[in-house]
Parts: C-alpha cells; sequence; structure tokens
C-alpha cells in the first residue's frame, strides 16, 4: 500500500506540474479547476500516508474523510489567493500584448498571419493589436501603442516612408515600450538626407 501510494504521488506532482507549466485546457478557467482538483487529492496522499504503515490497523480510518475535506478546504484556499493574486497582476497589465505596426501593402498579409499564430500560443496574456481588427478612431492609434507591451515593427521596404508607421515607432521609443524588428529582405534604414526631407 505505501508504494502505491508514493507511485500515486509521483504521477499526482508530473500531472500537475504538466498543468501548470503547459496549461492545456482551452480556456483558463477550466486550467484553473484541473489544478483545483488534482491539488486536493495530492495533499491527501501526502497526508494520510503515514496512517497506511500498519495496514492491519483501521483505528485510523474514521477520520480519514476528515482529513480529505481539511485538504480540500486548504488546497481550495491556497488556489484561490494564488488566481486572486494573478488576476490582480493581469488587471493591472497593458491590454495588448503585442501591438502589430506594418506598412499594410507590403506586410499586411504577414501581420494577419502572424496575429493568427500568436493568438493561438496559450502563454500570450491580452490581445494583439492589429488595426483592420482593433483600430476603430484614428485619432487613438497612438495611444494603442502605449497601451501594448510589446510593439512588433513589421519591417517591409516602405515602412518607413509611410507617416504613421513612423509615428507609431516614435511613440514606442517615447513611451519605452519594448520594440522587437522582423526585417524583411527589401528593408532597409532609412538614409539621413531621406530622414531630412520627409513629411
Amino acid at each position: 500500500a505505501a508504494l502505491q501510494i508514493i507511485v500515486m504521488q509521483f504521477v499526482l506532482l508530473a500531472v500537475f506540474g504538466m498543468t501548470c507549466s503547459q496549461r492545456p485546457w482551452r480556456t483558463r478557467i477550466m486550467d484553473f479547476f484541473d489544478r483545483a482538483l488534482i491539488s486536493p487529492t495530492l495533499i491527501m496522499t501526502l497526508v494520510v500516508a503515514p496512517f497506511f504503515a500498519d495496514a492491519d490497523n483501521i483505528e485510523f480510518v474514521p477520520w480519514l474523510p476528515f482529513v480529505a475535506l481539511l485538504c480540500c478546504i486548504i488546497s481550495a484556499g491556497v488556489l484561490s489567493i494564488a488566481q486572486l493574486g494573478l488576476f490582480i497582476k493581469r488587471r493591472n497589465q497593458k491590454p495588448y500584448h503585442f501591438f502589430l505596426c506594418h506598412h499594410k501593402v507590403g506586410a499586411g498579409s504577414f501581420a494577419r498571419l502572424l496575429k493568427m499564430r500568436l493568438k493561438s500560443t496559450r502563454r500570450i496574456v491580452g490581445d494583439v493589436w492589429l488595426d483592420s481588427d482593433n483600430l476603430t478612431d484614428m485619432s487613438l492609434l497612438l495611444t494603442y501603442v502605449q497601451q501594448a507591451q510589446i510593439c512588433v515593427a513589421l519591417c517591409s521596404e516602405q515602412l518607413l516612408m509611410r507617416p504613421w508607421c513612423v509615428g507609431e515607432l516614435t511613440t514606442a521609443y517615447l513611451s519605452k515600450t519594448e520594440t522587437v524588428l522582423i526585417k524583411f529582405p527589401n528593408f532597409s534604414l532609412a538614409k539621413i538626407d531621406g530622414i531630412d526631407n520627409f513629411e
């Protein structure tokens, strides 16, 4: 019996670790319930294991339901506190994880594909901003840049020739928003004389 409990503990630990790291369910609430179901079982096996040292002694059996209930209450409380802390942390985060800065002619299709790939990644917290989907007020365009954690510049040939794109990159720089460049083969940095004559 002791060996079986030890094996069960290792299995539950492995499953719990995988659930926390990989988040296999489609929604966060299902991941939370999965952990909420595994953790009390794991704690209960850790707590009641010493009672099975003498398998023939049934004196401890009446106490097991109370031990199981206590384990469930403790694990539910710990998980609730952790979930509350995570909720508060995410509430203070910027609403957009990525802001996609791009020239529509040169990288419009690539931007759409990139957003689809990013949205399918479970580790991405927050939305992916793309003008075709999220731009509702042109006057707020540069404000959206400040609401993103990371600005992704799709550096196609004409990116730095578009005033709005340059404005987005400038806003990201001034607001100290992390910026990532994805350089296309035909991309080159603007020349000094081109910057002086930029309108």
